[in-house]
């Protein structure tokens, strides 16, 4: 409805290229959004059975909802 899924869709062709890219999509929001605390991603390893991906917000409480998000991601878009 709002186009979010246009730019979720060029963040990367694979899971490991969106999660490291999406520090760079909160880094041009925050024109838009100055005041936004933006958390951090960094992908350390990519195995057959996952990703590790070290996550830090200076926000508490959206570690769940942030699991949940990418989760979806992953489901719909890879």
């Amino acid at each position: 409805q709002y186009g979010y899924d246009r730019v979720l869709s060029v963040l990367g062709r694979h899971m490991r290229d969106f999660l490291n890219g999406l520090d760079n999509l909160h880094d041009h929001l925050k024109f838009s959004y100055p005041r936004m605390k933006a958390p951090s991603f960094f992908c350390e390893r990519e195995t057959e059975s996952g990703i590790t991906l070290h996550y830090r917000s200076a926000r508490r409480g959206f570690l769940w909802y942030t699991i949940g998000q990418i989760k979806e991601v992953g489901r719909h878009f890879y």
